[in-house]
């Protein structure tokens, strides 16, 4: 008996995360969802976002 190959139907899994930064300039909050908070991070403090790149620099108050 030959098994049918099902690999094609297996999703790698990815974990997301909710977190929420503020600014240390103005003390706005920004709220976004990362696979990998820390490198979000980085990148925001890195002038990567639009949006956040006028507020340098930021740090995280929740994440989950």
């Amino acid at each position: 008996m030959k098994i049918p190959n099902y690999s094609f139907f297996w999703i790698k899994r990815k974990s997301w995360g909710v977190y929420i930064i503020q600014s240390l300039a103005d003390k706005s909050y920004y709220k976004g969802f990362t696979e990998n908070p820390l490198r979000r991070l980085v990148q925001h403090n890195n002038g990567e976002s639009i949006y956040t790149s006028t507020k340098l620099p930021w740090c995280f108050v929740y994440i989950e």
